[in-house]
């Protein structure tokens, strides 16, 4: 039976939250963003991620949702 994956949410959205996001991504966890805790808008927090100044630029597409 597979197992279902990982709900996460992340308590901001800064160096630390960024890192996380790009480890699961890159170990290719099974989980579902469910939501990020941040005062900055989705698309600040998307165009940080994509264009990171500690862990470089994001190779992957970045998109944000409805």
């Amino acid at each position: 039976m597979a197992q279902p994956p990982i709900r996460i949410a992340l308590n901001g959205f800064g160096r630390i939250g960024r890192a996380i996001l790009r480890i699961l991504l890159r170990e290719g966890q099974d989980f579902e963003l469910v939501l990020i805790n941040e005062i900055e808008p989705l698309e600040t927090c998307a165009y940080l991620f994509e264009y990171d100044s500690v862990f470089g630029p994001w190779s992957g597409t970045v998109e944000t949702g409805p």
